[in-house]
């Protein structure tokens, strides 16, 4: 809805007039309203309009101005603060121009606390204060405006302005009413009306003001071409092709009896083309064109939306097809939807769509290759207008599903590779999998964990090898196997403890689970020993190995009893020393660093 802004009465006729109008009737400023009349009626005897045109103009314009007590007032106000309030009124229009409310509104505050009376200056005051959010104070002015002068449209309108801005619809409809009862030929008032019903979803009510609309007028031109065209919008909000049908009829009917207006029509038509097109309502949206080129074959931009509505008819039928074609998969199937009727739905819902459909191409380029490649090659034969129309995301799925197809019969050759060791293929198939970010992790921490068992030689080979027989399979993460190799290359061994070490690097606190929840860290210096004597020295025999797997089973349930008792710290701590001690003993194992932190630490108690 749009504001008005009325005319200024008093700065148009009163302030420019030469004469005062007092003098030209022969009367002072103190007269009474009766005087008036009996000066007018004489002025006029002494000079007939036939014989004194020029003074007879100047008599009738004193009269008007004089014996409108408004308008009197206003003319009083501006003999005596003319020059004042024009300076303030033309800084308050500056102002509203340059949309600084706040100074408008004190200019024309200052103009009314001259004269209160001055309409126009109020109606200016509500426009500023609406503009400026404070809608009740506007509200009020407007109020005011229609209490002194009832039979304003403007002020009706402007009223009605506020009251929706603040939530008043029911208000704001009814002084919309009041201003077209007042002003039927203003098409304004009419069209905000319409507006407020749309904006507020209420349709039947937006057609009921048409239709009255309709009814009011006599005349049969442009008027009701225009409200014509206001109901066939009110059809397709309500997606209604039965009262689209009858609605055109009318304005058939209507453009029989007024030819010149073809190329009226014609634009009009185009227009509502368009929008029927974007709410996926083809085949009216053609028939318009078709019709819109009938009335104005010259005009080239009607030409060019029938060439585009007439392209989607051919999408319109390949969709029909392809929604019942299961030889294609759904992703592929629910992209061509999207684009064809994604904009019958709202921001969000598309956006939200549009990622699901995304998520789902990609999920089944990767794990359903063959059957992507087959549903896109389909695509590109059965439906070419469908293809061509979403070719960027169809191209883009198909080089997925083609590496994901590569991907997986290299993975078939290279798990039965004996030159690849476990973990490297274990590695591979976790990163072709669909596991879920936690299990994943999991899984990975595991797989370097076994990793750290095998020997270095045979990972780097493995390495190697994938890189150059399965190129595919390398790529799915080719800078972690690199940095992998890299590691494993400047490892370089000096003493049974240190050669472990190094290697045990990339090992997860998962292989001492207890001793890391003690400690707080896998890097701790004890761990490394612990580790140390179960690789060298448990591993290598059967009672060994059956320990070290039963506690891999049941150590990250006692790790999380540690993790969460500080006394289970301490006393897994002195456990680990102990044991650390018996080692150095039995095996020869360097802890001394370790023994030498034991020391530190329990010194640092004792303080």
């Amino acid at each position: 809805m749009k504001c008005k802004v009325s005319k200024i009465l008093f700065c148009k006729d009163v302030s420019r007039l030469q004469d005062n109008f007092y003098s030209v009737l022969g009367l002072t400023e103190e007269c009474a309203p009766n005087e008036i009349r009996k000066a007018y009626i004489k002025k006029i005897r002494e000079y007939p309009i036939e014989k004194y045109p020029e003074e007879f103009k100047k008599i009738r314009k004193a009269y008007e101005i004089l014996s409108d007590p408004d308008s009197r007032k206003e003319y009083d106000t501006m003999s005596k603060y003319g020059d004042e309030i024009r300076q303030l009124e033309a800084e308050g229009f500056s102002a509203m121009d340059e949309e600084d409310f706040q100074k408008a509104i004190t200019s024309f505050k200052k103009i009314l606390i001259i004269e209160p009376s001055l309409h126009n200056i109020r109606n200016q005051l509500g426009l500023a204060l609406c503009y400026d959010g404070e809608l009740d104070k506007a509200i009020a002015q407007f109020r005011k405006l229609i209490e002194m002068q009832p039979e304003n449209a403007v002020y009706q309108s402007n009223l009605a302005f506020a009251c929706e801005k603040s939530g008043f619809v029911e208000e704001a409809v009814f002084h919309l009413n009041e201003a077209f009862r007042l002003d039927p030929n203003d098409i304004n008032i009419m069209y905000s009306l319409y507006e407020l019903h749309i904006r507020n979803e209420q349709y039947s009510q937006a057609r009921n003001a048409i239709e009255n609309a309709i009814l009011s007028k006599d005349n049969e031109g442009f008027h009701k071409f225009y409200y014509l065209f206001k109901l066939v919008e009110i059809d397709i909000h309500e997606r209604d092709k039965s009262s689209i049908e009858r609605s055109f009829a009318r304005i058939e009917e209507l453009l029989e009896n007024h030819p010149e207006e073809k190329a009226y029509v014609a634009r009009e038509y185009a227009k509502l083309a368009y929008e029927l097109n974007e709410v996926m309502m083809y085949d009216w949206s053609k028939r318009l064109t078709e019709r819109a080129i009938q009335l104005d074959p010259s005009n080239e931009d009607i030409g060019e939306l029938h060439n585009y509505t007439s392209g989607n008819e051919e999408l319109i039928r390949e969709n029909n097809s392809l929604s019942k074609d299961q030889k294609v998969l759904d992703p592929l199937r629910h992209a061509a939807g999207l684009y064809i009727y994604g904009s019958s739905m709202d921001e969000a819902e598309f956006d939200e769509s549009v990622e699901v459909m995304l998520h789902n191409c990609r999920y089944i380029a990767k794990n359903q290759p063959e059957e992507t490649i087959s549903s896109i090659k389909r695509l590109m034969i059965k439906y070419p207008a469908i293809y061509e129309a979403r070719k960027d995301l169809f191209s883009d799925v198909m080089d997925q599903a083609m590496v994901s197809k590569r991907e997986h019969e290299q993975y078939d050759q290279m798990k039965n590779d004996s030159l690849i060791t476990n973990s490297l293929k274990r590695l591979i198939a976790l990163y072709l999998s669909d596991f879920e970010q936690d299990e994943r992790e999991r899984y990975f921490d595991d797989i370097l964990d076994e990793m750290s068992y095998e020997q270095p030689n045979k990972v780097k080979q493995g390495i190697d090898r994938l890189k150059q027989k399965y190129p595919d399979l390398y790529e799915l993460n080719p800078n972690f196997l690199s940095e992998i190799k890299k590691k494993l290359n400047d490892a370089r061994p000096s003493s049974n403890t240190s050669s472990y070490n190094t290697s045990s690097q990339s090992s997860n606190s998962s292989s001492c689970f207890v001793a890391t929840a003690a400690f707080g860290s896998p890097l701790a210096m004890e761990l490394d020993s612990l580790r140390f004597w179960r690789d060298v020295y448990l591993k290598k025999t059967l009672a060994g190995r059956l320990f070290v797997r039963f506690y891999y089973k049941v150590g990250p349930f006692a790790a999380g009893l540690v993790k969460r008792s500080p006394l289970m710290k301490v006393l897994v701590r002195k456990i680990v020393w102990r044991i650390l001690e018996k080692l150095e003993a039995k095996y020869s194992i360097n802890t001394n660093l370790a023994l030498k932190r034991k020391g530190d630490i329990n010194r640092w108690k004792n303080v």
